[in-house]
């Protein structure tokens, strides 16, 4: 794909500015083309990654994780987002963790249909795991694409065509490979849905059993 970018760059060089407009137009769409193979290759990759249990724990603070988190995200003006962290510290793996929490956060900040919006993060110790919940007031999600939206390549809408539907997969990966758990549902009182994710507070040995 390189390869293939760099010799477009030196049609274009070739062509200079008094390329036709339907050339031009053509050659920036095979440009368009070739970033999408990129990051389709890139999101591939990431999802084989996500499939090895990473061993390296280390003491997590919660709200820590998530000052890191929004540091990465660009959070609208208008999105409001409130914590509630009964669990502030445990020993686990960082970055599968922080991927999971990354991308659910992300998705309900970009596909909410308003200008304003609301999130609420959640983190509760529950026997011996560690139940992160983030429930947005967005558009929702239908009951019927619940399962389907943890699959590889799937997304809600046919108008989501600049993601991959890869995000949630990966997220599910991460989680079901260290032991955990992920699921979502519809608000009862309110618009929006809400993930659940349930992370082992104690990683044992024999996770890939």
């Amino acid at each position: 794909m390189r390869g293939i970018a760099d010799l477009l760059d030196w049609v274009k060089e070739d062509l200079g500015p008094d390329a036709l407009p339907d050339v031009s137009r053509n050659l920036d769409r095979i440009e368009v083309r070739i970033q999408r193979m990129e990051q389709l290759i890139d999101n591939l990759l990431t999802y084989a990654r996500a499939g090895k249990i990473e061993s390296n724990t280390q003491d997590i603070n919660i709200n820590t994780l998530l000052d890191n988190v929004m540091e990465l995200l660009a959070i609208p003006a208008g999105v409001t987002i409130t914590r509630d962290i009964q669990l502030e510290q445990f020993t686990s793996v960082w970055t599968p963790l922080e991927t999971v929490i990354r991308n659910l956060i992300s998705n309900a900040i970009k596909h909410h249909d308003q200008e304003t919006g609301n999130l609420f993060i959640r983190c509760v110790a529950e026997n011996n795991m560690c139940h992160f919940s983030i429930c947005d007031d967005g558009p929702g999600i239908p009951e019927a694409a619940f399962s389907r939206i943890f699959r590889l390549f799937q997304t809600v809408t046919s108008n989501e065509r600049s993601g991959t539907g890869i995000g949630l997969s990966v997220s599910r990966r991460l989680v079901e490979t260290h032991g955990g758990r992920i699921s979502v549902e519809s608000n009862q009182h309110q618009r929006g849905v809400t993930f659940h994710v349930w992370w082992p507070r104690f990683l044992r040995k024999d996770t890939h059993d």
